[in-house]
C-alpha cells in the first residue's frame, strides 16, 4: 500500500490559468503542457524568490528531496513548453492554501489570516462585520479533486439519470 499523499502548502494563486506564445497575433497549435500548482509554487519559491531548497521545502510542508523532485519536474515542463512553443496550462492538485484572504464589503480593504485560526471578527480598518473570502483565494477553481468543486455539481456521476 503506498504512502498517503501529503498536501502541499501554496502561498500564491496565479491570476491566470494559462500562458502561451503568439506568432503574428495568432496563438500557436499543439497540446498544452500542464503544470500543477505545487510545481508553480516550487518555481516561484526557488527561482523567483531565491530561497534555498531547504527553506522552500519547509514553507511548502514537504521534505527537501520531494521539493527537489517537484522543482525538477516543473523546470522540465516549463523548458519543454518554451523550446517547443507550447501553451502552459496551470492545473490544481492536492494543496492547502497557506493564508486566507478576506475583503471588507463596506470599505474594500483586503487582509489575510493564517489557516488554523478562527475567522476574523471584523475588518481591521473599519470594524465592519461584512467581510467575505475573495474568490481567487479559495483555490477551488483549479482543484482536480473529486467532490462538489466550484460549481456544486457533485462528483460527475449521475446514477439513474438519462441525459
Amino acid at each position: 500500500m503506498p504512502r498517503p499523499f501529503r498536501k502541499r502548502h501554496i502561498y500564491h494563486i496565479p491570476h491566470v490559468s494559462c500562458f502561451g506564445p503568439t506568432i503574428m497575433g495568432r496563438t500557436t497549435q499543439g497540446n498544452p503542457v500542464e503544470i500543477g500548482l505545487d510545481e508553480l509554487e516550487a518555481l516561484r519559491l526557488a527561482d523567483y524568490s531565491g530561497l534555498s531548497q531547504e527553506e522552500a521545502s519547509q514553507l511548502m510542508g514537504v521534505s527537501r528531496p520531494t521539493f527537489g523532485r517537484i522543482l525538477n519536474r516543473a523546470r522540465y515542463k516549463s523548458s519543454m513548453a518554451l523550446v517547443n512553443g507550447l501553451h502552459i496550462t496551470i492545473t490544481g492538485g492536492k494543496h492547502i492554501m497557506a493564508k486566507r484572504t478576506f475583503k471588507c464589503a463596506d470599505c474594500g480593504h483586503t487582509f489575510s489570516a493564517e489557516y488554523g485560526t478562527p475567522r476574523p471578527s471584523g475588518c481591521p480598518r473599519c470594524g465592519s462585520l461584512n467581510i467575505h473570502r475573495i474568490d481567487s483565494d479559495r483555490g477551488t477553481w483549479l482543484s482536480t479533486e473529486r467532490g462538489r468543486g466550484p460549481c456544486g455539481k457533485g462528483n460527475g456521476r449521475q446514477r439513474g439519470r438519462k441525459p
